[in-house]
């Protein structure tokens, strides 16, 4: 049993298993150094920022990043519609120069599956599935002739998500794997999670990253 067990309708803050009227999340990537795991926000290599309106609709995802290059690259997507009728307008910008906007919508084969479909390019695709909360367990994405395959396995205690598993397959000339580990150490008021640690190996050893969460809720 799940956070969101009974639902029926589809909301993108379902989708992140979001608990209470949440309003805003503001997320911050940290890098673990050799002073060890951090708690200040200022150095974070990725800034995200994701907008709901009062049903849980989408209505902005803010993405900024600095890559090992240090470029400063940032995705910014505005949503349009209602529960499963989502659209959104992306635009990707890199050192403050756009290199690309887009149109994408959803389009579900069935309650619990989707595919976000690029407007004028059919050659990437991107495939969902979610179990009945709503909660994305398997993505594809196929970019040409190569395939990415990831699968999220949740452990979930006292009505919240304490630890994602994620095994990768990237499929070109042979397949390779890996995991990405997800641990949630803290929690706020409403069981959403504000710190979360980052792994690469099943065996939780050494966060690469260490996560923080800042929510807003509607009153």
């Amino acid at each position: 049993m799940g956070q969101h067990s009974g639902t029926k309708s589809y909301s993108l803050r379902k989708e992140y298993g979001l608990h209470g009227a949440v309003k805003e999340v503001s997320t911050y990537l940290c890098k673990v150094n050799k002073q060890g795991i951090l708690s200040d926000t200022g150095n974070a290599f990725g800034k995200y920022k994701l907008t709901f309106d009062e049903q849980g609709n989408g209505q902005i995802n803010y993405r900024k990043r600095t890559n090992e290059n240090g470029a400063v690259i940032i995705y910014e997507m505005i949503y349009a519609g209602k529960g499963k009728n989502v659209t959104y307008k992306e635009r990707i910008i890199i050192d403050g120069k756009q290199v690309e906007e887009a149109g994408y919508k959803y389009v579900w084969s069935d309650d619990l599956s989707y595919k976000i479909v690029k407007q004028n390019d059919t050659s990437d695709v991107q495939i969902f599935t979610l179990n009945n909360n709503f909660r994305i367990i398997n993505f594809k994405l196929k970019q040409g002739d190569v395939e990415h395959n990831y699968k999220t396995d949740e452990l979930i205690k006292n009505n919240r998500v304490e630890k994602t598993i994620t095994l990768n397959e990237n499929a070109e000339n042979e397949i390779t794997k890996s995991f990405d580990v997800m641990v949630m150490k803290e929690f706020d008021e409403h069981n959403n999670p504000t710190k979360i640690y980052s792994y690469d190996n099943l065996d939780e050893k050494n966060p690469i990253v260490v996560v923080f969460k800042q929510y807003k809720y509607y009153k």
